[in-house]
């Protein structure tokens, strides 16, 4: 079928024509590739859209800047992503079928106005109209247009004529201006009924119910009534004479909106026009869970009004409202359920009541079509339990019958629905319990007063040798100084690791017992192997456990092969070993990094809780899931748990990671999490709360060169783990991948290397240089060599910067720098044979500038309490050598048959485990610190400099600041001791949460204990190792309170002044006489001058006593 799209592309503007140098820096950003084509405004966004398949006929309209593309099945959706990608704004006006225009007379008479609403019906009840209207003197002409069947849709007219009319019925409401609850029950009891295809509240005080459809008006006003206490039918209109119902914007959200399922923003307003969307679903017919979440995601879609998933031959979502991008609505059905294509967007036009209908059809005239209610999992989250110190599995049953009883109450007083319903009951440490709900259930259930929140089971993602010779636990010989941590711990003997993530390889030599003594008596975990009789604990190895009931909840039953803590991801055992594996010899990724691999705390004992399973849209680990292994990790009697996964930054109370951790520490319990790999971007940093140690990643002295050396003898080095190599002496022919898009291809696709994208014949014999970004890595080395290439080379996009990962591609590979990639594709362009070679990958130690902060590691400032700096600190996550799975092969795809022990992976999720380990270690040196004390340790002896001595620098070797780093690199040996520590108690983060806006009532079920928010709250005040002051006006006074952990001595203070703040600390001595004694200071921050810094600025406080220097960042922004 041939499809006309229409796109606004007018913020745009036309440009002066780019430069030869910013043409090629847009092949790299990536931008349109303008390599030697002088493109003007109008020819990048004509050439995009001539290259997309089935295009046949691209049009410009200059004055409007509307771009028109007809062609057979255009995927719109995709075409808007890549204008915005390449050029800029892009916004989709009206899509669908090239129209025809088909009459139709019918044998009426003058006065045959049913048979003509009849008539219309059924023409707008066809795929493709477009518009429809009885026209002629005589009304007797059907004129249609659209993509139309006109003997199908003359047969069916001839057939027809005698059904049953649509019609039109307004109910009147009983509410008042603020019921907006009823408003939103009405309007999904209305879309439940069967036969309905529109609804809407209207009326000037939106109290109106207006529904079109084939409907029982006594049984919806009965229903109406007897779910909101009254309701009146007002009238009932047969039949049908506006076609095109104007529906009045609802003001509310029609879900719940603790947690949004996508983030959605207004686009660029195209006036007040209401739009009308639908789209094609492609879900199983009998998966209602789909259904439910395609139909949440569009009615938090801004400006929505009405939303229905109709269901005919395929499902189809229809949306009305105004200023709704289908753009970023398809992409995120697409990332949710797998796949949605945009059918078309048109006005919705208001027909006055005569029998011309212009801009479409008001509603699809389908007896077959159905809405459906909302439905989700959920997370009720009730604080903490009051169990004494003796418990027993009864006291666990109590607590679940007082689940049930609880849910119950809201299900009609059933005990037994909320048995069916609940799915985790929280019955050890945290308080609460996992359900499938209706959303105004859970609505209803959150304005409980023993329930702290109600949140949706939402997915997170996974964060996904040598380092520890660097971090200076051992000399690069291998030798461990009796200086080091490891050797003052005892490498944390008998510490406990646990691990929330894909569970563990039991196999790994990682997880061997030898030398272990017997398991320690305060262990209560257990191995959870009853499905999976290979999987077997050991004294190393002490507990396993997985969840995956809430998962469950949206991949749908699980056959129990599921039933398993068994690791066939990687991403467990990696983390896992990191923090806590044991001394393996001769550990290496295809010989390189060759030498012994060990954990942070090699002798610790560890437990692996699999909470992360098969990725469903993206999403691996589930807040139902994890918030049960908190639990039991809690009860299991765990040291440390390290967790590297995580999400979108939000409110603590709505946040299974950070609810969680709060139970965590308050039984002692270090939580270490990941910032998350979302940079560089600003403001992505995850896992914000301040209970938990948060940790970027960065690289280390460590690299494995591989060097490109093109035909005209520039050399260039880049990094690689590739097992094959080239034959030496021979140069072979270098192309860009851009230059080898297959025809159906686009440039866009190709230059990226992905799929299907390239053509074999231009490909074969060459070195392929590929664009990074979007697909893997190695993906791009895997699509290379079945095209025919004999090697590849990686350069970076500008956002990787320097950024270097050697990964282990199937074919001779390196990857470059930005930089450098310039210089590759300029020497390609323009040499007319051009040729180079690529070395056999080395391993190279001692490496400058190093550590530098990874490009892809989440930066701040918060975003939920913007006062708390995040991440904390920063550690090694850049191709970090530790254990594997033994189930899938070391680039983690599924054509790669290779099978190793240890791999190299990079990620936040890499670094995370490396604090996990020195925590494991400062728990068995300092058993009596808190989690606070010991954050604060690691915090304040962190590093700023490099091993050149240098400021710190990001991946684009730019200097880069606390926002990225935290405190800076961890150095273990020197938080062993620290000096003086920034200590906190339970009740410092019961009054965090006061500030939050939490009230006593629900704080108390926190702690369970007599608490009072203290008035007033100085949410700065918080003893925190850091200092953060996101809104200075003028002045501002800071107290802290520091706590002796060493020798007695006197503390002086030094600063380093933020730029444009001055900065007095009283008193600026300290003397500590005794361990554990504490002293307060005051730190008075004022803007100098009249000008003030604009952005951020950044300094340091130092408390000295010649020996330990106490260091805390200081972070300024001024209003």
């Amino acid at each position: 079928m041939k499809i006309k799209v229409v796109i606004d592309v007018s913020v745009n503007g036309c440009q002066p024509r780019p430069s030869l140098k910013n043409c090629i820096l847009g092949w790299l950003k990536p931008m349109v590739p303008c390599l030697f084509k002088q493109l003007t405004c109008k020819n990048k966004v004509m050439t995009i859209a001539a290259t997309l398949p089935g295009v046949e006929k691209v049009s410009l309209e200059e004055e409007k800047n509307l771009l028109t593309v007809i062609g057979e099945g255009i995927d719109a959706v995709e075409l808007v992503n890549i204008i915005r990608k390449k050029v800029g704004f892009a916004k989709i006006v009206n899509q669908g079928p090239e129209p025809q225009k088909v009459v139709i007379r019918l044998s009426l008479n003058g006065n045959g106005q049913k048979d003509r609403t009849k008539a219309f019906k059924i023409a707008v009840s066809q795929s493709g109209v477009e518009s429809a209207a009885i026209t002629g003197d005589g009304k007797n002409q059907l004129e249609v247009v659209g993509e139309v069947d006109a003997a199908t849709l003359t047969s069916l007219l001839r057939k027809n004529l005698g059904q049953a009319d649509l019609q039109k019925i307004v109910i009147r409401l009983s509410l008042n201006g603020n019921d907006q609850k009823y408003r939103t029950k009405a309007f999904k009891i209305a879309v439940s009924q069967s036969g309905v295809e529109s609804a809407a509240i209207t009326g000037d005080g939106k109290n109106q119910l207006e529904v079109v459809g084939e409907v029982d008006a006594a049984t919806l006003t009965s229903l109406l009534r007897k779910n909101l206490g009254k309701a009146d039918l007002a009238r009932t209109i047969v039949p049908i004479r506006l076609i095109n119902t104007q529906f009045t914007k609802l003001q509310i959200p029609m879900v719940n909106p603790i947690v949004p399922l996508c983030e959605f923003q207004f686009s660029i307003a195209y006036g007040k026009q209401s739009q009308r969307v639908i789209i094609k679903l492609f879900i199983d017919r009998n998966n209602r869970k789909s259904r439910t979440k395609a139909f949440k995601i569009a009615v938090s879609q801004p400006g929505v009004e009405s939303a229905a998933i109709k269901e005919g031959e395929d499902f189809e979502l229809e949306i009305v409202g105004e200023h709704i991008d289908a753009v970023v609505l398809t992409n995120c059905l697409r990332k949710k359920l797998g796949h949605a294509q945009l059918l078309s967007m048109s006005p919705v036009v208001v027909v006055a009541d005569n029998d011309n209908v212009r801009g479409g059809t008001g509603f699809n005239a389908n007896p077959q079509t159905h809405s459906y209610p909302y439905f989700g999992s959920y997370v009720v989250y009730m604080g903490a339990h009051s169990h004494g110190k003796e418990v027993s599995s009864i006291d666990y049953d109590n607590v679940r019958d007082s689940h049930h009883e609880f849910l119950g109450s809201y299900l009609g007083g059933s005990n037994e629905k909320a048995k069916e319903s609940i799915f985790y009951s929280y019955t050890r440490h945290i308080n609460g319990f996992s359900a499938m709900l209706e959303d105004e259930e859970a609505i209803e259930i959150s304005k409980h007063p023993q329930v702290v929140s109600v949140f949706e089971n939402r997915g997170r993602k996974l964060h996904t040798t040598r380092s520890w010779s660097f971090l200076g636990l051992e000399n690069n010989d291998g030798v461990i100084p009796s200086s080091s941590l490891w050797k003052k711990a005892r490498f944390g003997e008998d510490s406990v690791i646990g691990n929330l993530d894909t569970g563990a390889w039991p196999e790994s030599e990682s997880f061997s017992d030898e030398g272990y003594g017997p398991i320690p008596s305060k262990w209560r975990g257990i191995c959870q192997s009853d499905f999976d009789p290979t999987f077997h604990c050991n004294r190393k190895l002490i507990g396993a456990r997985y969840f995956n009931k809430g998962y469950a909840t949206l991949a749908g039953s699980l056959n129990s092969t599921f039933n398993t803590p068994r690791d066939t991801d990687g991403h467990g055992s990696h983390t896992l070993s990191t923090a806590g594996g044991n001394f393996v010899e001769g550990s290496s990724v295809f010989g390189y990094g060759n030498g012994t691999a060990k954990g942070g705390s090699p002798k610790a004992r560890v437990a692996a809780y699999k909470v992360c399973w098969t990725p469903i849209s993206g999403n691996e680990c589930f807040d139902a899931d994890i918030l049960a292994a908190f639990d039991m990790a809690i009860h299991d009697g765990v040291d440390v748990l390290s967790v590297s996964l995580g999400g979108d930054a939000v409110p603590y109370a709505n946040d299974s990671i950070a609810i969680g951790s709060f139970h965590a520490v308050k039984h002692g319990i270090v939580v270490v999490t990941s910032a998350g790999n979302s940079g560089p971007a600003v403001s992505t940093v995850s896992n914000v709360a301040p209970w938990v140690i948060t940790v970027g990643a960065s690289t280390m002295d460590r690299q494995f060169p591989s060097y490109v050396t093109l035909g005209n003898n520039k050399c260039y080095k880049g990094e690689s783990l590739s097992v094959e190599a080239l034959p030496k002496g021979k140069l072979f022919p270098i192309i860009t991948a851009a230059s080898a898009k297959a025809t159906h291809a686009t440039t866009y696709d190709a230059q990226l290397c992905k799929a299907g994208a390239l053509d074999p014949k231009k490909v074969k014999g060459t070195i392929l240089v590929c664009l990074r970004g979007e697909n893997a890595r190695v993906d791009k080395g895997q699509q290379a060599a079945l095209a025919g290439a004999v090697a590849m080379v990686l350069a970076n996009d500008y956002a990787s910067g320097n950024e270097i990962i050697a990964d282990p591609h199937v074919l001779p590979a390196t990857q470059i720098s930005y930089t450098d990639g310039l210089d590759v594709i300029a020497y390609v362009n323009s040499t007319r044979a051009p040729t180079a070679f690529i070395t056999h990958p080395t391993t190279q130690l001692g490496t400058k500038p190093a550590p530098v902060m990874a490009a892809f590691s989440s930066i701040g400032p918060n975003t939920v309490t913007p006062q708390i700096l995040k991440p904390d600190i920063t550690a090694p996550g850049v191709s970090i050598i530790a254990a594997f799975t033994g189930a899938q092969g070391p680039t983690e795809q599924a054509f790669d048959k290779r099978r190793v022990k240890f791999n190299s992976v990079s990620g936040t999720s890499m670094s995370c485990p490396h604090v996990s380990g020195i925590v494991g270690l400062l728990k068995t040196l300092h058993p009596t610190w808190s989690p606070s004390a010991i954050k604060s340790a690691i915090m304040t002896t962190a590093r700023t400099r490099d091993n050149s001595v240098e400021p710190m620098l990001n991946a684009s070797y730019i200097k880069t600041s606390p926002f990225a780093y935290g405190a800076g690199h961890v150095r273990p040996n020197r938080a062993m001791d620290p000096g003086l520590v920034y200590d906190l108690t339970i009740d410092d983060y019961l009054s965090f949460l006061c500030a939050q806006g939490y009230n006593e009532t629900q704080i108390k079920t926190f702690t369970l204990g007599s608490f009072k928010c203290p008035d007033p709250i100085n949410f700065i005040d918080m003893n925190l190792p850091s200092i953060t002051v996101p809104n200075l006006n003028s002045s501002v006074t800071i107290t802290r309170t520091l706590k002796n952990v060493g020798s007695p001595g006197t503390y002086k203070a030094r600063i380093r002044h933020p730029i444009g703040i001055s900065a007095v600390v009283e008193p600026n001595s300290l003397e500590f006489k005794n361990i554990n004694e504490e002293k307060s200071f005051k730190l008075t921050l004022k803007v100098k001058g009249s000008k003030a810094p604009k952005d951020y600025v950044f300094g340091q406080l130092i408390w000295s006593d010649n020996k330990h220097y106490v260091r805390s960042p200081i972070v300024v922004k001024c209003t």
